[in-house]
Parts: C-alpha cells; structure tokens; sequence
C-alpha cells in the first residue's frame, strides 16, 4: 500500500487491479489492470473517511463493494 502526498491519493494494487482512493473521500475506485483507460469497474464504499494508511486498508477488507455499470446517456450529444 502506498500513499502520494503530491496527489493525495491511496494505491495498491493486487489480483489484476489497481485501487485508489483520495484522502478524505469514503470511497475506493477499482480498475482492472487490463481495461485500462476505462473508467472504474467498482467502488468500495466505506463508512467513514479514509485519511490515513490504516484507513485505506480497513476500507479494503471491510467496505462495501459495488459493480459500476456504464450507460450512454446522451448528455454531450
């Protein structure tokens, strides 16, 4: 596990993904290593803010995961 000052960000990476997470934010995006540069495949939502590496990890094993599915919405046209 690894934390960024620069960008404020959490990563590690395991199983074929990559998970990020900014500081202060509830959620983990999740991305398959090999889809990128979609965008993420899921979220870990956890209940309270991930501020430190402790948080990050605690996230991981103990959030809520969520498949994302994307639709055309038509909003740009």
């Amino acid at each position: 596990m690894h934390w960024d000052s620069h960008t404020n960000m959490f990563w590690f990476g395991a199983n074929g993904n990559e998970y990020m997470a900014w500081k202060g934010s509830h959620q983990v995006l999740i991305y398959p290593c090999d889809k990128h540069p979609n965008p993420p495949s899921g979220v870990i939502q956890h209940n309270k803010r991930i501020e430190t590496l402790k948080d990050f990890e605690e996230a991981l094993n103990t959030g809520h995961e969520f498949d994302c599915v994307y639709v055309k919405s038509g909003i740009l046209g």
